[in-house]
């Protein structure tokens, strides 16, 4: 996408020095248009997110870079020619950069030296969106200059609330089956898990068996049919094969959310591929909420009767019987996330 960029012109009227400190305001016929706007597609830009938690870091800081602002974030992901870019970057250090977040585009300013900041929403038309407010990042200065970077977000308590579900996170990774994980989940929280799952059947292997000593009274050393008896079977191994996958309503997974009880019919988790799934969780918007997980089941093992073969001359019976039993592993890694602090921790913020 082409994106045009349009200067803030100020009209500034002659005047002399001690006129322009005395209340008249130079910058009342700012330009209202914005250098360009970018629409939001899907979730919010990654530039409104980081905006979005600058407030929240303020109260909770992290010390996460990653988490910080960084320079043209706000054109991450748009095309410009080499010269666009240029003239860009050249206005980002003659002028100051206003980003504007809305919950669906952003708009980008460049403000002349000595700009009012608190005369920006008026001064440049800014719509405020219903049922939210406009909330500035924090700075330290009252107006424009060259260089200055300046950030200023459309939200409300349910944008900081949603947003802060991306960035704070409390992750437990689980390598097997669970029963009966509880959490408690506060207004404005979501859970989240991830499992992935793979059926086994334990391989069999022929084993050599050792029977019992047969004595002889004669030629003891020389007799074949003397000595211990010796044979082979069938027994279970070490190592596992994969067997087809069980359906997902067959590996144990149930919830209870409050009082209410749910299958994984109920649950209908969302299939990543054939054996990976995912499902959400939301709190009660106005109590804690308390719920319950499980997932994985034991399955049967498969048992069948075997029989020795291949004995030597030393066993006296040759039919020796056994049942072999092969153990059915469902093997589970999962991961639950849960996400956000909550309303209660955040809604101070605005």
């Amino acid at each position: 996408m082409r994106i045009y960029l349009i200067i803030l012109s100020v009209l500034v009227i002659s005047c002399k020095k001690e006129n322009s400190l005395s209340g008249n305001n130079p910058y009342s016929n700012v330009d209202s248009k914005n250098a360009f706007s970018v629409k939001v597609e899907g979730e919010s830009s990654i530039v409104r997110k980081k905006i979005i938690n600058s407030f929240v870091e303020e109260k909770f800081p992290t010390n996460n870079l990653d988490n910080n602002l960084k320079p043209h974030d706000e054109i991450s992901g748009y095309k410009m020619s080499q010269k666009e870019f240029d003239d860009y970057s050249e206005k980002e250090k003659n002028m100051s950069k206003l980003v504007v977040s809305y919950s669906d585009h952003l708009e980008v300013y460049f403000l002349p030296d000595k700009f009012p900041l608190n005369a920006a929403i008026s001064k440049l038309g800014l719509q405020v969106e219903p049922g939210r407010m406009f909330k500035w990042t924090k700075h330290e200065s009252a107006y424009a200059f060259p260089g200055g970077k300046f950030f200023l977000a459309s939200l409300n308590i349910d944008d900081l609330v949603k947003n802060d579900q991306y960035f704070y996170q409390e992750v437990q990774n689980i390598n097997n089956g669970f029963q009966g994980m509880n959490f408690k989940l506060k207004p404005g929280q979501l859970m989240e898990v991830t499992a992935q799952y793979d059926l086994y059947i334990q391989k069999d292997k022929i084993t050599d068996v050792q029977g019992q000593f047969h004595y002889c009274n004669f030629n003891a050393y020389t007799d074949p049919s003397c000595g211990y008896c010796q044979y082979k079977m069938q027994t279970a191994a070490d190592e596992f094969d994969r067997l087809p996958l069980p359906r997902i309503t067959e590996i144990g997974l149930s919830a209870k959310v409050g009082d209410n009880n749910f299958d994984a019919v109920d649950i209908n988790p969302e299939m990543i591929n054939d054996n990976k799934f995912k499902f959400k969780i939301s709190a009660n918007d106005d109590r804690e909420t308390p719920v319950i997980l499980s997932l994985g089941k034991s399955f049967n093992n498969i048992e069948k009767s075997v029989q020795g073969f291949s004995y030597n001359r030393a066993c006296s019976n040759e039919e020796t019987n056994s049942i072999l039993s092969l153990q059915k592993k469902l093997q589970i890694t999962s991961q639950v996330k849960v996400m956000g602090r909550g309303f209660e921790n955040l809604k101070n913020i605005l």
